[in-house]
């Protein structure tokens, strides 16, 4: 499954990615196989240096959480939410699965 951050805003310099699985993975667009089906909550931080709201000694970051439902799937362990904590707002993430990440 092919995660993409590219659409994000504020050019960030770092994509770190939790895909809900326990695994974690790194870059603005990045590969992902789940090994079971199920429904998970992947979350993508996107960080850049800065100053101002969001911001804390230099780095701005923003948030982003959607659920992504593989195979049958199934209700996911909790709600999805986008929390944006920067100026650069986080605008999407994209994959070919249902329910994948997309703008916020």
């Amino acid at each position: 499954m092919t995660f993409d951050g590219s659409s994000t805003a504020g050019n960030p310099t770092l994509y770190s990615w939790d895909f809900g699985d326990t695994t974690n993975g790194t870059g603005q667009v990045t590969n992902h196989a789940y090994t079971a089906d199920g429904a998970y909550i992947v979350h993508l931080t996107v960080t850049r240096p800065g100053t101002g709201p969001g911001c804390n000694a230099g780095v701005c970051s923003s948030e982003s959480t959607k659920a992504v439902i593989v195979g049958n799937g199934g209700a996911p362990s909790r709600r999805p939410t986008s929390r944006p904590t920067s100026p650069a707002s986080t605008s999407s993430a994209s994959s070919n699965a249902r329910g994948a990440p997309g703008p916020p």
